[in-house]
């Protein structure tokens, strides 16, 4: 599967925004520079796993929130409409 490197830009640069921090300070909480974190947010670099992990942890989130996972409800499949009979 694919992960869209401006999802997970935006979704790191929400989260760092929630918390009022600039790029150096969530930087330094990665121990990496604030111009990777910026790199990351406009999606010129897609952040390497470990770092990915690092965010969820500081975040307090899953990893399928930072990639942009969703679940979308949409109709019942066929499946489940077979069962209700």
């Amino acid at each position: 599967m694919n992960y869209s490197p401006e999802i997970i830009g935006n979704k790191i640069k929400e989260q760092r925004s929630k918390k009022k921090w600039s790029q150096d300070t969530l930087g330094k909480k990665l121990n990496i520079s604030g111009k990777q974190i910026s790199n990351y947010e406009k999606a010129i670099l897609t952040p390497p796993i470990d770092i990915l992990f690092k965010l969820c942890e500081i975040f307090d989130c899953e990893l399928g929130f930072l990639l942009g996972d969703c679940l979308l409800y949409t109709s019942p499949s066929p499946r489940d409409m077979r069962r209700s009979r």
